[in-house]
């Protein structure tokens, strides 16, 4: 599961205000086919796939996670294999914050709804988060949609930029805004930030210690070659992260197959966790066609290994598993 960050995006007309989602997820290169099916709605942006599009807010977001990132001696690479979707169009610099974090925050489980907005500023491994245009009216859409129960029942975060523009024309603290303590009490906690990093020092609440960020090893990867079904012939590499590697045709998950050319494949199949370091452990997640390993159903976390076969369903696309670094053989 990944973490969603919703943005505010405000418009001349007020009916049309809504919290665009922006979220990241590992990714491979992408095949002819797949280039050809890009939704252009959803505001694809890949990196380094520099081709397909990278918008200004993009470079803006990638850059300054990687220059926060090297300068806290935090390993960056795995920012290459990254791509970040958005539901509506995120272009404009208020949406920078927000898929910043989509970036940072990508191996959360969801336990949180977050709300970011601001635009990202500074010089070498400082960034800044900048105030931005129509604070109050983000504040009052935020608003409405928890009073709507539109938010969920999770704990909602919102981080803004320490100052709103006010009318006539000078920076103002946004926790003097009375909206913010309207928002409090109905469980929404703004949080103003004037730094990225800033948002990574947050105790328990954020980060979790045993996030990849924090990790200055390099990652566990697994290979994935697709042999029957939609993918056949494509290979996709993965990081294993503490939260594991989920196959689905769900876009939330890692491994995504075809909804209609895959439909033995259930939303979300089947998961392969590692433990101890090197071990690799696939479990179904209750699929409706189940999960095979080397023509074999699972029913509980089967340990695999190097050259495994995968069936996600009888008669469903097949791949083989090879594991980076290789298991050490017993």
């Amino acid at each position: 599961m990944t973490q969603f960050i919703l943005i505010p995006a405000i418009t001349e007309e007020k009916r049309n205000n809504k919290l665009l989602t922006a979220y990241a997820m590992p990714a491979g290169p992408l095949s002819e086919q797949d280039r050809a099916a890009l939704d252009k709605q959803r505001s694809l942006i890949t990196f380094p796939l520099q081709e397909l599009g990278l918008t200004a807010t993009g470079f803006s977001a990638i850059d300054s996670v990687r220059r926060l990132l090297a300068g806290q001696g935090h390993v960056f690479g795995w920012l290459d294999s990254q791509r970040l979707y958005c539901s509506g169009k995120c272009e404009g610099s208020s949406a920078e914050h927000g898929m910043a974090l989509a970036l940072l925050l990508r191996d959360r489980t969801g336990e949180l709804t977050i709300i970011a907005t601001g635009t990202l500023g500074g010089a070498g491994n400082k960034i800044t988060i900048e105030t931005v245009a129509k604070i109050p009216e983000k504040l009052q859409l935020v608003l409405e949609q928890q009073q709507a129960g539109k938010l969920g029942d999770k704990k909602t975060i919102f981080f803004t930029p320490q100052f709103y523009k006010a009318l006539d024309g000078e920076n103002q603290p946004i926790k003097d805004l009375p909206i913010t303590l309207v928002l409090a009490e109905i469980g929404v906690d703004v949080i103003p930030v004037s730094q990225l990093s800033e948002i990574l020092q947050i105790p328990g609440l954020l980060m979790p210690a045993n996030s990849s960020i924090n990790k200055t090893l390099p990652m566990q990867k697994i290979i994935i070659n697709h042999i029957l079904g939609a993918k056949t012939k494509q290979a996709e590499i993965r990081e294993i992260t503490d939260t594991g590697i989920s196959f689905g045709r769900d876009e939330s998950c890692q491994i995504v197959f075809d909804p209609e050319k895959d439909d033995s494949v259930s939303r979300v199949h089947c998961k392969i966790d590692i433990k101890n370091g090197n071990q690799f452990f696939l479990t179904d997640l209750n699929s409706r066609n189940g999960t095979y390993v080397n023509e074999k159903k699972i029913s509980a976390p089967t340990e695999l290994a190097a050259g495994d076969k995968v069936q996600l369903g009888k008669n469903g696309p097949l791949f083989s598993v090879d594991l980076d670094p290789r298991p050490q053989q017993s």
